[in-house]
């Protein structure tokens, strides 16, 4: 049934008349009349009688109105609701963070998105790039924050460009082997002086473990692996006590200002491109929209 025939009841049951409920429906007294016989024809009840000028409902036409009233309700609110999700004051974005990204990216973040969009629900997932960029193609998520890949199959907007380097504790005196070269954004040192030096290396699957490994057999260096982690930040935690060096980006200051550690520019630059990745932010609720044009002035801005 149309929405607007359980105003029409609702509108008699008001007004107490046909001609006067027809009048301020704007119909003809006629037409209503005949949708209240169908109308009781499809029920198999009498929902009034005519006392005089006076209709007065039976106990069934009582029932029809108060459904009515909750029918009309739930419309009307449901109306209000997705007109709140398209002016983007309510809704909901599934927000992918790589494992390295998430702890010094993230807080400040939805610290902000809270204080800004109260209303939007941001539910978070996190994972390698790789298993990220697999659940934006399946539509698992709306956003993600990974680095771009080699082959890129959906949209994307830069965030900040990082550099890969090594992160050394300062007792490991890699200092005095450290000099400037054009190019690099920190001192750079020679690789085989991280030869047999201890070593903290994040575990298969990681996209620094891939690319220490190809360092490393590039320059025919071997050094000594003491912790493996899947974890960037307890990667960084155990530099700076001292545990070993690692390689890592640039940009992984999570949330701190290490006094223990020194970066190094390592070979050839490498540098990795930080994205948010989507399918299509045309075909995106205003949520999704609000969410990607933040991160982008929040987080690219400021890395």
């Amino acid at each position: 049934m149309d929405i607007r025939e359980y105003s029409y009841i609702l509108k008699i049951a008001e007004c107490g008349s046909l001609t006067r409920a027809a009048e301020e429906l704007y119909i003809a007294q006629s037409a209503l009349s005949m949708y209240i016989r169908n109308l009781e024809n499809r029920l198999g009840v009498k929902l009034y009688n005519k006392v005089g000028r006076k209709l007065i409902f039976t106990p069934e036409g009582q029932k029809y109105i108060s459904y009515a009233k909750q029918i009309t309700e739930i419309d009307r609110a449901g109306k209000r609701e997705f007109q709140e999700i398209r002016e983007g004051k309510t809704g909901s974005v599934r927000l992918g963070a790589s494992l390295s990204r998430a702890p010094y990216i993230l807080p400040g973040f939805l610290k902000t998105m809270k204080e800004t969009h109260p209303g939007i629900e941001v539910k978070l997932s996190e994972g390698s790039s790789k298993e990220l960029g697999k659940m934006l193609e399946m539509r698992e998520i709306d956003l993600a924050l990974i680095s771009l890949p080699r082959e890129c199959r959906f949209s994307y907007t830069p965030l900040f460009d990082e550099e890969v380097v090594i992160y050394a504790p300062k007792t490991a005196g890699l200092g005095q082997y450290a000099e400037e070269r054009e190019g690099c954004r920190y001192p750079y040192i020679p690789m085989d002086k991280l030869d047999g030096i201890p070593f903290i290396m994040l575990r298969e699957g990681h996209h620094l473990r891939r690319i220490a490994e190809d360092m490393f057999f590039h320059y025919q260096i071997k050094p000594q692996v003491v912790y493996e982690t899947h974890s960037a930040l307890l990667a960084v935690e155990l530099v700076e006590a001292g545990l070993g060096s690692t390689v890592m980006y640039d940009s992984m200051q999570i949330q701190n200002d290490y006094d223990g550690i020194e970066k190094y520019s390592c070979g050839s630059v490498r540098v990795n491109t930080m994205i948010v990745a989507y399918n299509s932010l045309k075909e995106s609720t205003a949520a999704v929209r609000i969410t990607h044009d933040l991160l982008v002035q929040k987080i690219g801005s400021t890395m």
